[in-house]
Parts: structure tokens; C-alpha cells; sequence
């Protein structure tokens, strides 16, 4: 959950750390927020939220964030993003990697979005 995330997010565990990689989540459009107003990404450089289920949601909430333009790499390939939002992220000064766009898998009223890795 974001909220067991909170002493990381916070910064104070970790006060050298590169490197954030909260990979294969099927909550990435909760992190997303989370992370991009988070005291920690004044100090990482490589922000990874790939594997995931992130939806534009998350995608916009990372587009918003003035910390996210000064992280060195952007990782989130495995993704549910639609061109255009992904096309943003593209034009952000960090390097961003969005390969890998998925599609949601679609039964009845029922919307499915995978993570990259499970059972």
C-alpha cells in the first residue's frame, strides 16, 4: 500500500538512495501521486514504476510533479497509458522509457489490466 511506502517516500530511511524502483504494482496509478509529491524524489534520479497497471491516471499525476523533471531517467515500460499521455511523458526532460503500452482486457462491463509479473 502507498501508506507502508510512507517511511521511504518520507526520505529519511534512505538519504542516499539513486534509485526507486516500485516495479510490477498493480496499485501504480495510487503510487504515482504519491511518489510525484513525495519529499524522496528530490533525491533519486532514476524513478522506476514499470511492470505495473498504470493508467493515465498515474500518468498525469507523474506529468504534474515539478520533481519529476529533474530526475535523470523515468522508468515505467508495462504500461496502460494512451498515446497521448505517453507522447507528454516523452517530452520531458528526464529520459522516459514507456515501452511496452499494453491494452486493457475487456469482459462485459469488466475492465482487466495485468502486472508483468505474477502466479
Amino acid at each position: 500500500s502507498v501508506e507502508a511506502l510512507q517511511p521511504i517516500l518520507s526520505g529519511s530511511l534512505f538519504p542516499n538512495l539513486p534509485y526507486l524502483g516500485l516495479r510490477d504494482a498493480n496499485i501504480a496509478d495510487e503510487l504515482a501521486p504519491a511518489v510525484a509529491a513525495a519529499p524522496i524524489l528530490d533525491r533519486i534520479k532514476i524513478l522506476d514504476i514499470s511492470m505495473g497497471t498504470m493508467t493515465d491516471e498515474g500518468g498525469r499525476a507523474l506529468l504534474a510533479s515539478s520533481g519529476v523533471a529533474k530526475l535523470d531517467e523515468l522508468i515505467l515500460n508495462h504500461h496502460f497509458m494512451s498515446k497521448e499521455v505517453v507522447k507528454q511523458l516523452q517530452n520531458l526532460s528526464p529520459k522516459v522509457d514507456t515501452d511496452d503500452a499494453q491494452e486493457a482486457d475487456v469482459y462485459g462491463d469488466e475492465v482487466y489490466r495485468y502486472i508483468a509479473v505474477s502466479e
